[in-house]
């Protein structure tokens, strides 16, 4: 099954939880999970965080760019309250 059939299995909640995993391990793997909507990637972030899927070099730095935005995000909105 190509990833926007899996895809779309997932959005209807027709993944197994080891499906799941498979499919956002593989999403990583390309690169293509960066490339989605926000849920795919936070989604990424949350199981790299809980060790269920692995983070290529690539998506690894992508994931640290990632949160260091969010902290200057939080950051500035902290300094202009």
């Amino acid at each position: 099954m190509n990833f926007v059939k899996r895809i779309i299995a997932y959005e209807n909640g027709e993944l197994s939880q080891e499906e799941t995993i498979q499919l956002f391990q593989e999403m990583v793997d390309t690169g293509i999970v960066w490339k989605l909507q926000g849920h795919y990637g936070r989604t990424a972030e949350a199981l790299i965080e809980a060790e269920q899927i692995t983070c290529a070099d690539a998506a690894n730095k992508h994931v640290q760019a990632r949160k260091e935005l969010l902290c200057e995000k939080v950051k500035k909105n902290l300094t202009s309250s």
